[in-house]
Formats: C-alpha cells, structure tokens, sequence
C-alpha cells in the first residue's frame, strides 16, 4: 500500500525534485538521497525512481563532482549502484552517461579511499546486469580504472576485494 501511494501521489518525483533544488544544502539533498537510497529496497519503486529520476539523479553526480563535494558524491554513488540491482534502470544509467560519470569521479578523487570504494561497488553493480553491461563497462574504461584503482590501494583488502568482485563481473 505504502509503494502504490508513494507511486501514485508523486512522491518520488517530489523528492527528487527537492534534490535538484536543494542541491546547494547538504542537509536537504542528503536526506533526499538517503530517501531514495532506502526506497529502491523495492523493486518496483526502484524501477519508478530510474523512470523519473534517473537523468537528476546522474546530474546530480556531475554537479557534486565538478564542485569536489566529495561527501554527496559518495552517497550518490551508493544510489546509483542500488538503482543498478533492478535490471529495469541498467539502460537509464548507461543512456545518461553513468558509467563514464562513476569512472570520472574515482579518477578525479583517487585519494578518497570511500569513494573510490562505493565508485567500484557500483561499476561493479552495474557489470553485474548482464553480459551487455560488463561491456559496456569494460569499453567505458572501468577495467582499467579498476585495475589502476587495484594498484594504488594494494593495500587495502576492503578495496582490493571490491575490485576483485568488480572485475569478476
């Protein structure tokens, strides 16, 4: 009942909405994505989010990478790569330049060991579609953005599992 009202009445595209508005307050804009995060649990209403969403949310992205706020980046990119679980949002993100965006953000924040951990969790998510999307991936230049990402944190078992699993896909 909760879905079909939340569906219904608009509610996602309200949220998103007040994402795409608020997007210069941090309190707002990470409430939204937290929201949408929790929601797409739910098959259907993740596949409502990608249909309404998807293009804001990968904006989004663009808008906190290009600003280098790392922090809303990261919970982005934890979005994106729970999106990717329902196959229905695959295209979507490839359509609106989510790969490209995932890979453009580990490779301008290198250092920064979260992000670059949810960035190869979510190539990795997206991989995992189908045989299609491992390519599409891999032609985008995630495999060696991993690979390169495998080198720097050598390290780092957390990283270095991610990126095993990543490549697996």
């Amino acid at each position: 009942v909760a879905q079909e009202t939340l569906i219904e009445k608009n509610g996602i595209q309200f949220i998103v909405k007040a994402m795409m508005d608020h997007l210069d307050n941090d309190d707002i804009a990470t409430a939204a994505v937290a929201a949408l995060t929790r929601m797409t649990a739910d098959d259907e209403v993740s596949a409502k989010i990608g249909e309404v969403g998807m293009h804001e949310i990968l904006t989004a992205i663009e808008v906190k990478q290009n600003n280098a706020e790392i922090g809303m980046l990261t919970e982005l990119y934890v979005l994106v790569g729970h999106l990717a679980f329902e196959r229905r949002n695959l295209s979507g993100i490839v359509q609106c330049g989510g790969v490209a965006k995932v890979i453009n953000g580990i490779c301008a924040f290198p250092d920064n060991r979260e992000l670059v951990r949810r960035g190869v969790q979510t190539l990795d998510n997206i991989a995992m579609g189908s045989a299609e999307h491992t390519q599409i991936v891999d032609q985008e230049g995630g495999k060696d953005c991993i690979e390169i990402v495998q080198e720097t944190y050598e390290n780092d078992e957390e990283i270095l599992q991610s990126c095993r699993s990543a490549l697996l896909s």
